[in-house]
């Protein structure tokens, strides 16, 4: 067999070609290194205020994450309440991203990059189906001043749900369709509750639900004053006449087992022992149902990643079945696999999620958050007989809570 014979000017072409590819492997691999490392140094923050059970699970969704995008990892903060969440954004460096009530957007606008811009860069078609895939009310939720500013993740709704062994008891609540048209014929039978008030509640939430419950009592003259001291005439008697609710948090899973009826989220009748029944909350003419959003919002131009991972359709859908929260994508929704959990696991779910369409009024303008605030604490004050009900409607008034509801 003949021996080949290199050239000099082969051996040196051959000797450059294997320098230059040795030079550029050790360079890939510096590269991959210094960025991995780099993005451990600095990862993308992301801020939540999450009950133990929900953080869990983001935790899990966060590290799944993390495994598929090593250059852009998150990190996760939980803060132990949504009030400690709101100070920390108002007040300190704000992170990459944030899980925020859609009824903070007002308050922290300056803060924020809107969603919509960071939709239109990931493109016109996923700006359109992030949109069209989210129900109504809770995507109006989103908005303020017609921008889009935060992604939605979840969503919660409230239910009057009924002790099973009470129902024959308490016709006169099976069959509410209207606050109003409560009477004195609901009477306390063995020192139990027929309506329990969620005292419990976060104050944004608890003013949120006398809202609902206050516009029932409109009628065609009446004023804005009388309605108001109407309906705060119910939840006086009611405490006062019935003893209905303490206002210390009680644990409903334990408390609900002793009979009465309640308004509660989702979240909390998914954890009930007892047979119970979910009814939908009595509205007037005018849907002033109750309504609570979460979504992703922005403190700069990253996150985009992991904002689009994490509101996929199979993410969204993992999460709503673990945390038992409203779904906020119609597809989820409409899925089959979910509609057969429903069916067969959660079939009062339903109720929650048909509350959606009665959740017209947005509280994300400027100041909203706050004025919900006050307004709770008024509405304790009253309870405990620190002011008539005379001053508690004039200082509900003063508030013009109108004025920063979006319809």
């Amino acid at each position: 067999m003949e021996k080949i014979t290199l050239s000099p000017s082969t051996k040196r072409k051959k000797y450059f070609l294997t320098k230059i590819t040795l030079l550029s492997l050790f360079f890939s691999l510096f590269w991959f290194s210094a960025r991995s490392i780099l993005a451990q140094v600095n990862p993308r923050k992301f801020w939540t205020a999450l009950p133990p059970s929900e953080f869990q699970i983001m935790t899990e969704l966060i590290q799944k994450y993390n495994s598929q995008h090593s250059y852009h990892p998150v990190k996760l903060k939980n803060f132990s309440s949504p009030n400690l969440l709101f100070h920390a954004l108002k007040t300190e460096n704000a992170p990459d991203m944030a899980l925020i009530d859609s009824r903070w957007i007002g308050s922290l606008s300056s803060k924020l990059t809107p969603a919509d811009s960071i939709l239109k860069k990931a493109g016109a078609a996923v700006e359109v189906m992030v949109e069209s895939d989210t129900f109504t009310p809770i995507w109006k939720s989103c908005t303020f001043n017609r921008k889009g500013w935060i992604i939605p993740f979840s969503a919660k709704t409230a239910a009057l749900v009924l002790n099973a062994r009470d129902l024959k008891k308490n016709t006169e609540i099976v069959n509410l369709t209207q606050w109003s048209k409560i009477s004195d014929k609901i009477k306390p039978h063995k020192n139990i509750q027929p309506i329990v008030l969620p005292f419990n509640w976060e104050n944004a939430d608890l003013a949120q639900l006398w809202k609902n419950f206050e516009s029932s009592f409109a009628t065609k003259n009446s004023t804005n004053f009388h309605r108001n001291l109407a309906a705060l005439n119910v939840w006086w008697n009611w405490i006062n006449r019935f003893q209905l609710a303490s206002l210390h948090p009680y644990q409903a899973s334990e408390d609900f087992s002793r009979g009465g009826s309640w308004i509660l989220l989702p979240t909390e009748t998914a954890s009930l022992k007892s047979q119970f029944i979910v009814k939908p909350l009595p509205k007037n003419l005018k849907p002033w149902g109750y309504l609570q959003v979460d979504g992703i919002a922005f403190f700069g131009k990253k996150g985009w990643s992991f904002a689009n991972y994490i509101t996929d359709y199979s993410q969204l859908k993992f999460w709503s079945l673990k945390t038992n929260t409203v779904p906020v994508n119609k597809q989820v929704y409409l899925s089959p696999d979910y509609l057969q959990n429903l069916r067969l696991k959660r079939p009062w779910m339903k109720i929650y999620i048909q509350e959606i369409s009665q959740s017209s009024p947005s509280f994300n303008q400027p100041h909203a958050f706050s004025k919900l605030k006050t307004l709770a604490k008024i509405l304790k004050s009253c309870f405990k007989k620190q002011m008539t009900e005379i001053e508690t409607v004039k200082k509900i008034q003063k508030l013009n809570l109108h004025s920063v509801i979006s319809q």
